[in-house]
């Protein structure tokens, strides 16, 4: 199934294994299925995350849009940490706003309009569809679902934040947290409901300070192989839980050094 008007809490209620859920699940992204459980149950916001979410609003029209808290909540000294501040904050919350500074919804718009300013990021975002949202079983039983930022004519895109967009900067988020993951199992689960693969899938990144920079990045087919090898891998860990009912945690093995340790003291090591 393929929505394009899904609400953003409906699809997140929803059961399928996630992108994310997945990454949870696998140690090459500090995860494990007892990390997988515990975040069932105990989700959690950072500033990072709100920023995002503002962003994405912003550009896309969808989402959760920013809101300044207002100048009598606040402490003496701007800070948002009195009771009538945090109450604000829970209020706005529950109605699907994300409450932010006045100064962070400033910058919230600057990235915002960085972004569409951007020739090559708006190529990408003239796909017709915001938030769309793709349910699929995969070959082995498992559902799954994807939530494309940007999607339509046989392909898709993303929108990221990011400190550090320069394509080392960038990269090291992409190994970090999983996106050339993220991209594989998109591509999976667009191809276990349509029988076709995605034509490209881009990263629109934009930089969270000033001069708010923005990128456009596609990740090579190297990246693509391994994501989809670790997609399975995922997938049939979840399938092994479930149906064993066994949700383990980290567990121990023998550990060696890192490289640049043994190379910087190769002269003492014997081999």
């Amino acid at each position: 199934m393929i929505d394009h008007h899904m609400p953003d809490e409906i699809y997140h209620a929803r059961p399928e294994l996630s992108s994310t859920g997945a990454r949870t699940l696998l140690p090459e992204f500090k995860g494990s299925p007892a990390k997988f459980i515990w975040n069932q149950s105990h989700p959690r916001t950072t500033r990072a995350f709100d920023v995002g979410h503002a962003v994405h609003a912003k550009v896309l029209g969808t989402g959760l849009q920013a809101v300044a808290y207002p100048d009598d909540v606040l402490a003496s000294n701007g800070a948002a940490s009195t009771k009538a501040a945090k109450e604000w904050a829970i209020e706005q919350r529950d109605n699907g706003f994300v409450p932010m500074k006045s100064v962070e919804v400033h910058i919230i718009n600057r990235i915002s309009e960085a972004v569409l300013a951007n020739t090559e990021a708006r190529t990408v975002l003239e796909m017709p569809h915001r938030e769309s949202s793709i349910f699929a079983r995969s070959p082995e039983g498992v559902a799954c679902r994807a939530r494309f930022d940007i999607y339509g004519d046989g392909s898709g895109g993303d929108l990221k934040t990011a400190d550090d967009i320069s394509p080392r900067g960038f990269n090291k988020h992409v190994v970090e947290y999983g996106y050339f993951m993220q991209e594989a199992w998109y591509r999976d689960v667009h191809r276990f409901e349509t029988g076709e693969e995605l034509d490209t899938f881009k990263f629109v990144v934009a930089e969270t300070k000033g001069p708010f920079q923005v990128a456009v990045y596609e990740l090579d087919v190297i990246y693509r192989d391994i994501g989809r090898k670790l997609a399975r891998e995922a997938r049939d860990l979840y399938q092994r839980c479930v149906e064993s009912g066994e949700w383990p945690g980290v567990e121990g093995e023998l550990l060696g050094p890192p490289n640049w340790l043994v190379y910087e003291h190769e002269e003492e090591v014997t081999f």
